[in-house]
């Protein structure tokens, strides 16, 4: 399973591509992984917290 941000339709075709290859996805609002690392006491913003932070909430919703 890949969860990632939706970023106002330009995860459509991401999101498309992956479904084709048989891959589960699942783009998520990035209010609500903002509200998560907010939760988590996480308020730095780089790529690679980002990612940790999605991959997490992925994980603790269920979705992975």
């Amino acid at each position: 399973m890949v969860v990632f941000e939706s970023i106002g339709g330009l995860e459509i075709s991401l999101w498309l591509a992956l479904n084709q290859t048989g891959i589960n996805a699942t783009p998520i609002n990035p209010r609500q992984i903002r509200n998560f690392a907010q939760a988590k006491g996480k308020l730095a913003k780089t790529d690679n917290i980002d990612a940790k932070i999605i991959a997490q909430y992925g994980q603790a919703m269920k979705y992975c």
